[in-house]
């Protein structure tokens, strides 16, 4: 295949995706990344790349060193990716090998993002669980770059290999840092898809406060993980002072994961926010599977009768442990309620 590339013979590539597990070497890996920007071919029609399995030989340090050395031989090639929109390495919450980044491959991301390699990037997905201090700082700095205002949807899964372990709320800095610098004001949609603890949280409120995520329209804590506390301080950023666009605000637990939810005290302090301060101007709320009972039911109607949810169009309450009278009351006072499924 990476012969075929250098060859010219598939020069009008759009995206290359790996579903299976081919098994492939170090060696081979970095062969097929040198051959994306080789001297003899412009893929000026390559718009995505994706990685959805662990796609080489070994265990989970060999997947990162793999992906690390495909990633480093793409940008040190001579040509670039001038169309490429999609750099996505998918979550996988719970799967003990896993493709993923290790400390070169997000070197390598971050100069491709400040040298210009794929100019045109919109959608990056990373995981980063195994990169360390040094290489989610380079990748920081990267994002807050000018070069990275391409960005329209981003994702960086940040923490450790070992399940349930939080992400070091030093890395979340850095990240957050990211999002507090301007370069990121053009964003529309950003993943947090990890375990943080209240330090690591405190961190991300410092970046989704800064005033620079204006542009910010979808907001997804489907993988995150929720408590009381972490609402509390989550519930003093989610205001339309600070992220004044913002459309679809996810708080669902996802059905594959079992990772704590919201929960009737986190959907109170997150409706006592509203009610105290003017909220997003949301049009979906998703609150699948989140944890709620009868006893969250005076939050919610006092939150969806308050009326300062003037935009909101859907709330999603699937998959909840409502009793039939509270889901039938719910579903006939509020027209955004109707439409859920239970």
């Amino acid at each position: 295949l990476a012969g075929v590339i250098r060859g010219g013979k598939i020069a009008g590539l759009q995206k290359l995706e790996f579903r299976s597990k081919p098994g492939l070497s170090r060696d081979v890996g970095r062969e097929l990344g040198a051959s994306l920007t080789h001297s003899q071919v412009c893929l000026s029609s390559l718009r995505e790349l994706v990685f959805g399995e662990p796609i080489f030989m070994g265990g989970q340090a060999a997947q990162g060193e793999g992906f690390g050395s495909f990633l480093s031989a793409l940008v040190e090639g001579p040509n670039t990716l001038p169309a490429l929109e999609m750099v996505i390495n998918q979550y996988h919450f719970n799967q003990l090998c896993r493709i993923c980044l290790d400390e070169a491959g997000c070197q390598a991301v971050a100069k491709g993002i400040t040298e210009k390699k794929f100019p045109s990037l919109k959608k990056l997905h990373l995981d980063c669980r195994d990169v360390g201090p040094v290489g989610v700082q380079v990748l920081g700095v990267a994002l807050s770059s000018p070069h990275a205002s391409t960005l329209r949807s981003l994702s960086i899964e940040l923490g450790f290999n070992l399940p349930g372990a939080p992400a070091a709320p030093g890395e979340v800095g850095m990240f957050s840092m990211a999002l507090a610098s301007g370069s990121l004001s053009g964003l529309h949609e950003l993943f947090v898809e990890t375990n943080f603890d209240i330090e690591g949280v405190r961190a991300l409120c410092t970046g989704l406060s800064s005033f620079k995520l204006s542009s910010l329209r979808s907001l997804n804590f489907s993988f995150f993980h929720l408590d009381p506390e972490k609402v509390r301080e989550l519930a003093q950023v989610l205001d339309a002072e600070k992220l004044p666009c913002l459309q679809d605000l996810n708080l669902s637990r996802h059905p594959q994961f079992p990772i704590p939810a919201l929960g009737n005290e986190g959907l109170r302090i997150l409706s006592d926010a509203w009610l105290q301060r003017t909220p997003p101007p949301l049009e979906k709320l998703g609150l699948r599977r989140a944890g709620l009972t009868d006893e969250s039911a005076p939050s919610l109607m006092a939150l969806l009768g308050s009326g300062r949810l003037r935009f909101l169009a859907a709330v999603d309450l699937a998959g909840n442990e409502f009793s039939d009278p509270i889901w039938e009351m719910l579903k006939a006072a509020f027209v955004c309620v109707r439409e859920s499924k239970r």
